[in-house]
């Protein structure tokens, strides 16, 4: 017979607004809860309310203190037989209880990160956002607090989690780099550090950028990631094998900025890959064991930070850094020519193709230069009013090495402005309002269309029009946006939710047909916040095979997953879909959850049936499948066990 007990609640409001943390405390006579908020002020304080179980709401509670460190964020309850909180700050740690406060300063802050150590509540580990694990020691006498002190014990991965195991094992989970397994020594190494890794588990993110290349130079593609943050940034490069294992990792920190490079104009693989730090600029390159290696070009200046970099016509590179522009040439590597900012400005924004670099100094200084066989030509200045934010003259025309347009994006009204080149004249621009995409801006053309962000089209006209052009009228806070052909684009938004959108090019008015109607949506929750889209495959493409027609899109995420996205063709797509739809019958979700709803797409507005996407881990899943339920399948869609086996093995080798 089962054991019945009955659950009882207190269901009551708060006077504070603004609540920061909240726990239970120990060592009360009655249910007692520790409150952090912050006042309209911005002050922070806390306050202890117990709980009236019979009367079923909150009553004052013994004690409070108020205007703590202003970054307090984290309430840690301190167990018997001491009791009390300890209340962590950016700048301090406070102890509390009903009679005793006692505090102690801090540097750097330390991350919500904490680990208590022993059973009696007086020695805790806490990570900083540093990387550094300091012990807290709460200091006592006959079960009376004395004092805090803290002592540092070594660096480790930035800590989101700290669990300490036993017997001086302590696991550091990281968000921001590799977790960790590590001991803490009773004696300090040569270096002064108790902390020693006995183990690291690979972490990717958060992937906050990654580029597509044939390292190999055999039709496979590579990942390049940026990943980490902070001292645990780091490039890495992955590809498919067994899953996805690292292949390569060299740990950088700080990068500001990487680009790839070929060797010459007719090499159709990159062979450079620069790295930019905030006061350097640092070169891998393939070597002859087609290893990935630290190199040097002469020509480029490594004692700076590299802005922007591009290959050039005439087997030449080029390297913006804040007071030049340097033309070098990618098979001897050195110096060709220099174009040097005037004295008392700076280079500060810059982009280039080709032929031709487009850079802006401070005061809002624009200059246009152009790419010859060793000549860097400035050729047309302006001066705008406001300094400007962002640059591309991507090229658009018939030309793949030269643009006729430039677009421009400025800082203080916050408008975007296209030019013409080479003459620097103002075509038209566009003012986005005081809530907002200038940080980047991206030209690229469909149909003889111009288009800016993805979203708004140019055509000579005015911009008032341009904004009918291309607008989504169910707009969403994207994350990532990419171009999947020529009349739809695939988004990423907060919700973490997958959309695409097709342009509407057969409408029979302006207005139809720059609307973006939405084809497809689905939702990710895994809770995979998508950084980036890139076009590329992970897995070997032959042309002359099914899988080799098929595009595929990659993306990488805050928490370091790298995905795939495949535009399938109809047939294709019509029979996947009947698949998946039989095998959501014979699979059920844990707990009963309901495959439908847990891909509806869901935001703050509505939540909707998944439409035009597939969920190819599940379909793949029917490879695991026992022959019973392969049978039952088989026997819904009338198709052959083998035939069926044989479309879903397709369907993973696009990955």
């Amino acid at each position: 017979m089962a054991n019945l007990v009955q659950q009882d609640y207190v269901n009551s409001l708060l006077e504070e607004l603004q609540v920061l943390d909240i726990k239970f405390l120990y060592g009360c006579s009655k249910p007692t809860i520790v409150v952090l908020y912050q006042d309209n002020k911005d002050a922070r304080h806390v306050k202890t309310y117990e709980v009236a179980l019979k009367d079923k709401d909150f009553a004052e509670g013994p004690w409070s203190q108020n205007n703590l460190d202003n970054g307090a964020d984290l309430l840690i309850p301190v167990p018997p037989p001491l009791c009390g909180v300890l209340i962590i700050g950016e700048e301090t740690i406070v102890y509390c209880s009903a009679n005793t406060f006692k505090a102690i300063p801090i540097r750097p802050s330390i991350t919500k990160a904490y680990g208590r150590v022993d059973a009696d509540g007086s020695r805790y580990l806490l990570g900083d956002h540093a990387g550094l694990l300091h012990l807290l020691v709460i200091t006592h006498e006959k079960e009376k607090v004395t004092g805090l002190k803290i002592e540092l014990l070594g660096e480790t991965s930035i800590a989101s989690t700290i669990s300490y195991l036993d017997n001086a094992f302590v696991y550091i989970g990281s968000s921001y780099g590799d977790s960790q397994l590590i001991k803490l020594n009773v004696q300090p190494d040569a270096k002064g550090s108790y902390v020693e890794v006995l183990e690291r588990y690979v972490n990717l993110g958060p992937i906050v950028d990654f580029c597509v290349v044939d390292l190999e130079r055999q039709g496979q593609g590579q990942v390049v990631t940026c990943s980490g943050a902070y001292k645990d940034g780091s490039l890495r490069i992955v590809r498919n094998g067994i899953g996805i294992n690292e292949q390569a990792s060299v740990e950088l920190q700080g990068i500001k900025g990487m680009w790839s490079l070929r060797s010459s104009t007719d090499d159709p693989f990159d062979t450079f890959l620069v790295v930019s730090f905030i006061s350097e600029t640092r070169i891998l390159a393939m070597n002859l064991e087609d290893e990935l290696e630290e190199t040097e070009i002469e020509g480029f200046c490594s004692q700076a930070q590299t802005l922007f970099c591009h290959d050039a016509v005439f087997n030449q590179l080029v390297q913006v850094t804040s007071s030049s522009v340097r033309l070098v040439s990618s098979t001897s590597r050195e110096l060709r020519n220099e174009w040097k900012a005037p004295a008392g400005y700076s280079v500060n924004v810059a982009t280039a193709n080709a032929t031709q670099v487009l850079l802006a100094t401070g005061g809002g200084h624009l200059v246009y230069l152009e790419i010859g066989d060793g000549t860097l030509t400035e050729v047309k200045h302006a001066q705008l009013e406001y300094e400007i934010s962002c640059l591309d003259i991507n090229p658009i025309g018939e030309n793949p090495n030269y643009s006729q347009i430039a677009a421009v994006g400025m800082w203080t009204d916050i408008t975007v402005r296209i030019f013409s080149l080479p003459d620097l004249n103002l075509i038209t621009k566009e003012h986005l309002g005081g809530e907002i995409i200038p940080r980047s801006v991206l030209l690229c053309a469909f149909e003889g269309v111009c288009y800016f962000h993805s979203v708004a089209s140019f055509d000579g006209s005015s911009f008032d029009k341009i904004e009918e052009r291309a607008r989504d009228y169910n707009a969403n806070w994207m994350s990532a946006v990419e171009i999947l052909d020529d009349d739809i684009y695939l988004g990423a938004e907060s919700n973490f939710n997958l959309v695409t959108v097709r342009k509407n090019s057969e409408g029979a008015t302006d207005e139809e047909r720059g609307r973006l109607e939405h084809q497809g949506k689905c939702h990710r929750q895994e809770g995979e916040f998508v950084n980036r889209f890139r076009h590329g495959s992970l897995v070997m493409r032959l042309p002359d095979s099914d899988v080799g027609q098929i595009p595929t899109v990659i993306f990488g995420t805050v928490n370091g997953v790298i995905g795939v996205i495949a535009s399938l063709p109809q047939e294709q797509y019509v029979f996947l879909e009947k698949l998946q739809s039989n095998i959501r019958k014979v699979i059920k979700g844990v707990g009963g959850l309901n495959h439908e709803q847990w891909r509806s797409f869901n935001n703050e507005k509505k939540t909707v049936d998944a439409k035009n996407f597939l969920d190819g881990d599940l379909i793949e899943s029917f490879l695991d499948l026992s022959r019973s339920r392969m049978d039952e399948i088989s026997k819904t869609m009338n198709v052959s066990v083998e035939e069926l086996c044989k479309r879903v093995e397709e369907l993973t080798r696009l990955h």
